[in-house]
């Protein structure tokens, strides 16, 4: 019912229901993950952080869980927990490449040029196609003026996702387009 609610963007019944759901059983860390997203939505984020806080003490072995905190801390500007919280996601799942881009995306904004490229290769090593992963390497390659690099995940990335007008203006700054 509150995933109902969330869809129809009211948020108020959705909170209400997320509430009840932890009141009925305050172990119950996905009810907790649903309210903290509502609550973020609503901007209610340091209510949303105590909500995935708790929820990663009841699940200390949730990707999920760790992935959603590493996005809140980062949206709240505290990186270093934001990294924290990402790293632990990838620990407890090497799969889990929307993890692995976020977290390549954060330490790229923050200047860390080489851990940024070994994470997104990392995904790459998953899912060798991805597209959200070869356009941000791409990008990373660019602004540290990598160029041979940038051409050649440019070419991967015209080769798989090429016709997505998402990637045109990229894909012609290398003129592979």
């Amino acid at each position: 019912a509150g995933d109902y609610y969330r869809k129809q963007n009211d948020l108020i019944s959705a909170e209400k229901y997320y509430r009840r759901a932890v009141l009925k059983d305050s172990q119950l860390a996905i009810a907790r993950v649903n309210l903290a997203s509502t609550l973020n939505v609503s901007g209610r984020n340091a209510e949303a952080l105590l909500q995935l806080e708790t929820a990663s003490k009841l699940e200390p072995n949730s990707d999920h869980i760790f992935y959603s905190l590493g996005l809140m801390y980062a949206e709240m500007q505290d990186l270093s927990k934001a990294e924290k919280a990402f790293e632990k996601a990838i620990a407890l799942n090497k799969n889990n490449i929307r993890v692995q881009y976020n977290y390549g995306l954060l330490l790229q904004q923050q200047g860390k040029i080489a851990a940024a490229e070994k994470v997104f290769n990392m995904a790459l090593t998953a899912d060798p196609t991805n597209a959200d992963v070869l356009n941000a390497l791409t990008i990373l390659y660019m602004q540290s003026q990598q160029i041979n690099k940038a051409l050649a995940t440019g070419k991967i990335l015209q080769q798989y996702h090429g016709n997505n007008p998402a990637y045109t203006n990229l894909l012609r700054q290398l003129k592979l387009q």
